[in-house]
């Protein structure tokens, strides 16, 4: 790449690996195409944003993987998208679903996962999941919506070639991140249609496209069962399932006879997640569900010296961007140390956070006040991250979005 294109910190950032350049890293604007597309500069190929901050991002790992010498410089219409990049991504979709499908040893009877992970996957503005035949597709970004056609046709045929079944594929365009795209967001107007499927050893109601994210959380699925398992070894009795959505780690720890409080704020959730305790036959008294706000739920507890062997608080993100920090650790910082005061001797707290705004030295600090806010004595068991489906890439910060911490009380 020549010198004075993009200035030496972007350089540097590119050179381990990271796949994004800024409008603040580009010095030379007037290379840029005059609309959204892809993007030859220096040695990769890039999906160009124009309205966006983050100009370029990159596509696939470097130039090894195309399948044609490039003749241009700017890929602007489908069909020059689907001469350069058409065979790689059949063969990149295709290699991606079967890897992922053995590393969590799922076949098409259990096929819920994270197919692709945008940057994580080399397809930034990009998410897809699978839920059985379903195919769910969040279109993030203008050169993703762009060549939208050709990609849905690619994912259909790799799916088909991977599982040996026609997927439904549809389509989501809510997400918030598209406005800075300058492209519109369009929420649905009725809620999918809910499918039964075997997730992790229990049957689930999800409905694919609707709810959070594109219809469920696949990448708690070794949490739960780490859990479930510590839960077993410790002969822990009750649980305190904390923003349990839809009964991920609750329903997991009922199944194995632990009595469990599930609250949530969120009523179509606890909903959910009682007709998920139906479907697999786990006795009602072992799974109970609270309408209510954790914070203020758990300062009545506090108030009542209320005591339990385990809790899994799993809130969603406080923290959408570098300035909601401070607000975001003070928050975090509270729940946790109401939830310690909670627990009995020897008890656990498994501890989420789902941002990469808070990195693991913030959050260890943010775990290490709320340890003396609750005058509670703990050490760090275990630590984790997503399941191997939402694997962070090294070269991609900004994709180690979720920890787990397991803090055990002395």
């Amino acid at each position: 790449m020549k010198k004075g294109i993009i200035t030496k910190s972007a350089f540097k950032k590119l050179s381990s690996g990271h796949p994004w350049l800024s409008a603040s890293d580009i010095v030379d604007r007037k290379i840029l195409p005059p609309r959204a597309g892809a993007f030859l500069l220096g040695q990769h190929w890039w999906l160009y944003s124009p309205e966006s901050f983050l100009k370029l991002r990159r596509l696939g790992p470097s130039l090894a993987g195309w399948m044609y010498t490039p003749r241009f410089n700017t890929l602007s219409n489908a069909d020059q998208f689907q001469s350069y990049f058409g065979n790689w991504l059949l063969c990149h979709f295709k290699e991606t679903l079967q890897k992922k499908m053995k590393l969590q040893n799922l076949d098409e009877e259990d096929l819920c996962l994270r197919w692709i992970f945008s940057e994580n996957d080399f397809v930034p503005g990009l998410i897809v999941d699978i839920f059985g035949d379903k195919v769910v597709a969040q279109i993030n970004t203008a050169p993703i919506e762009l060549f939208w056609v050709n990609i849905q046709k690619i994912l259909a045929r790799a799916y088909h070639e991977v599982v040996g079944k026609e997927p439904t594929i549809k389509e989501l365009r809510n997400s918030s991140v598209r406005k800075k795209e300058g492209l519109e967001i369009i929420v649905p107007e009725t809620e999918p249609e809910p499918m039964i499927l075997r997730w992790n050893g229990l049957i689930w109601q999800m409905s694919p496209g609707g709810s959070q994210k594109t219809g469920s959380y696949f990448d708690q699925r070794e949490n739960h069962n780490r859990t479930k398992q510590i839960a077993l070894e410790r002969k822990y009795k009750t649980a305190w399932d904390l923003c349990a959505y839809q009964g991920g780690f609750g329903l997991h720890l009922a199944k194995a006879g632990v009595k469990v409080t599930a609250v949530d704020q969120s009523e179509t959730a606890l909903e959910a997640a009682n007709k998920n305790l139906s479907l697999n036959s786990i006795p009602e008294e072992n799974f109970v569900t609270q309408k209510a706000d954790v914070f203020t739920w758990l300062r009545h507890k506090v108030e009542s010296k209320s005591k339990v062997d385990l809790i899994i608080l799993d809130p969603p993100s406080f923290v959408k961007s570098r300035t909601e920090i401070n607000a975001a650790t003070r928050g975090y910082k509270e729940l946790n140390a109401l939830a310690l005061q909670c627990l009995n001797p020897g008890g656990l707290l498994v501890t989420c956070v789902c941002s990469h705004h808070l990195t693991p030295k913030l959050f260890e600090s943010v775990l290490k006040d709320a340890a003396a806010i609750a005058k509670t004595k703990v050490k760090v068991l275990e630590r984790h991250g997503p399941s191997p489906d939402h694997a962070p890439a090294p070269h991609f910060t900004e994709g180690n979005y979720l920890q787990a911490y397991y803090l055990v009380t002395s």
